[in-house]
């Protein structure tokens, strides 16, 4: 229907940000930093400029790419359509390869090209950025982070579509305590729980969020390390996991790090009896073709990596058939959800502000006027924000967090069972 969208979609560096970098991007093969996406021909008013921060290099760079190209096939096809009211959106992109870098490109973006929202990935760029958008009024829109922090601030322009660190580790906590408890033969208090993870936002949120939600289902948490994002030596924490000798452990990791921590248990010689993951690493085909058959048995928490079909509108299949197209038949998991965030922002957002006058103040009133149900965005989210006023303002009240394994190198949905496409394989039993 949509034909192949990514890598065609043209870019062109934007020379009062950062020229140079632009050409250092490019040599590498990344998606270009400050850069713009082309206008295509559905629609032809004057452009929509709307921030975007991605950490394209650095640590994060797989994931930032693998989310990017997501975004950047929602605008693609969002214009091909006719854009907002007949005007196309660009994104003025900015790489940001750690915080500091996020703070700056936020500013400048702000400050140079006046945009009136800014989308974001990770975390870690996430919480650099939300008080530079507060304090500028203007919208920040989060596709993937999940640090708690992010929402839950009283913030008025920070928003959040997906689900936070505590939506998805209480479900991996419940589903430790009941199918991982019963398969072992064991009393969830019986149970040994180890966590390792990097030392970022993400690593440390989603890491405290699960050790409290074991300890409350009664769970033993028996290990809490975290290890530094550069780490390229993580032997010595392998021989305190092996230590420990953790019926679960938890990596809480990006992709680049998470695929170390495979290597290094494996030249060891050690496993644990179930290892669990998030989708920002373990739940991601790089992952996968990292480890082949030897990803068969990992959980895996976070973005849902199933689509049922069945249960979505038919305009929202149609949109994740070209995505699959355009991703070559295999799409990665963050590279829908970067296309199913942005849509969302794309769709529901801009779209119904574009007749007047397209503002911070009237795209946050947008966005909390959103009411939709269940199966109104490709992963199935329904989607209200919380207001300021409350506890969880900004976040997603709607958002799921799936378990899902490893299974014959495909990511199944175990968990919850009205949206699961397998049930859990114990790997002791292989």
């Amino acid at each position: 229907m949509y034909g192949k969208w990514w890598p065609k979609i043209a870019v062109a560096c934007v020379i009062a940000l950062a020229a140079a970098s632009c050409s250092s991007a490019a040599d590498s093969d990344k998606a270009s930093e400050a850069t713009t996406t082309a206008a295509t021909s559905g629609a032809s008013g004057d452009p929509i400029r709307i921030g975007a921060i991605f950490p394209m290099s650095g640590a994060q760079a797989r994931n930032g790419v693998a989310s990017f190209s997501g975004a950047e096939m929602a605008v693609e096809m969002f214009n091909s359509q006719g854009g907002a009211c007949g005007r196309p959106v660009e994104l003025a992109v900015q790489d940001a390869p750690e915080p500091s870098a996020a703070t700056a490109a936020a500013n400048a973006l702000i400050d140079s090209e006046n945009v009136p929202a800014i989308i974001t990935d990770t975390s870690a760029i996430a919480l650099a950025v939300a008080p530079v958008a507060e304090r500028a009024g203007v919208v920040m829109w989060e596709t993937e982070g999940i640090a708690g922090p992010i929402t839950g601030q009283g913030h008025q322009y920070v928003f959040r579509p997906p689900f936070s660190a505590g939506q998805m580790v209480q479900q991996m906590a419940e589903f430790v305590a009941t199918d991982v408890a019963d398969a072992l033969g064991k009393a969830p208090t019986d149970v040994t729980v180890g966590i390792i993870h990097i030392d970022t936002g993400f690593g440390g949120a989603t890491a405290a969020g699960f050790s409290s939600a074991a300890s409350e289902q009664g769970l033993q948490v028996v290990l809490q390390e975290a290890y530094p994002p550069d780490a390229t030596d993580l032997s010595s924490l392998v021989l305190k996991v092996q230590d420990t000798e953790p019926d679960v452990l938890l990596a809480a990791s990006f992709i680049a790090d998470a695929i170390l921590w495979e290597e290094q248990i494996a030249a060891l010689d050690y496993q644990p009896p179930l290892k669990l993951g998030t989708t920002a690493a373990q739940g991601t085909t790089d992952f996968r073709d990292a480890l082949e058959s030897g990803v068969n048995g990992i959980v895996v928490g976070g973005i849902p990596s199933k689509v049922a079909v069945d249960k979505i509108a038919p305009d929202l299949k149609d949109l994740y058939d070209a995505v699959v197209e355009g991703s070559g038949g295999d799409v990665d998991v963050l590279t829908l959800n970067g296309f199913d965030m942005t849509w969302l922002f794309l769709h529901h957002v801009l779209a119904n502000v574009c007749e007047g006058d397209i503002t911070p103040d009237t795209i946050r009133d947008q966005i909390l006027a959103i009411d939709l149900p269940e199966g109104s965005t490709i992963q199935g989210y329904g989607v209200k924000f919380a207001p300021p006023d409350d506890p969880q303002s900004g976040q997603n009240l709607r958002a799921i967090a799936p378990v899902m394994q490893w299974q014959d190198e495909s990511l199944e949905i175990i968990v919850p069972q009205g949206i699961a496409t397998s049930s859990f394989q114990p790997p002791w039993d292989n």
